[in-house]
């Protein structure tokens, strides 16, 4: 076996597709990790045209487990509470039970059902005011 002097230098192309698998894969496993991680999710409360009786709005997300996840209050001065009130909370996709107490002259309490997937979803809440 002679010896040509020749040396063999590879293309890179092999070592470029394996690192480039290797990328895809991590990424497709850190996907399926974190698919249930909460995210930002866009909820928003129809007030209407009775958004100038309501002085507070307060709503808490209940999970499957029947555990309030999230709450958060919303205090108003009297006529000045906005027509659709935008709320941003952290959760988890899916099904969540909302609970809505609006304070007007009186309180009314909402209960509905909604699922969370990342899309922003609007809840009617002025007609219940009336």
């Amino acid at each position: 076996c002679e010896d040509s002097g020749e040396t063999l230098i590879p293309s890179g192309k092999k070592g470029r597709s394996g690192f480039l698998i290797i990328g895809v894969a991590v990424m497709l496993c850190l996907a399926y990790v974190f698919r249930g991680a909460p995210t930002e999710q866009s909820v928003n409360f129809v007030l209407g045209d009775r958004a100038k009786d309501v002085t507070a709005l307060t709503v808490a997300y209940e999970g499957e487990g029947h555990e309030v996840e999230r709450e958060a209050t919303f205090h108003f001065e009297k006529s000045a509470a906005p027509r659709v009130v935008h709320h941003e909370p952290r959760l988890k996709n899916g099904p969540y039970d909302i609970s809505i107490v609006a304070e007007t002259d009186h309180t009314v309490t909402l209960r509905r059902k909604i699922e969370l997937g990342g899309n922003a979803i609007s809840i009617e809440v002025g007609s219940a005011l009336q």
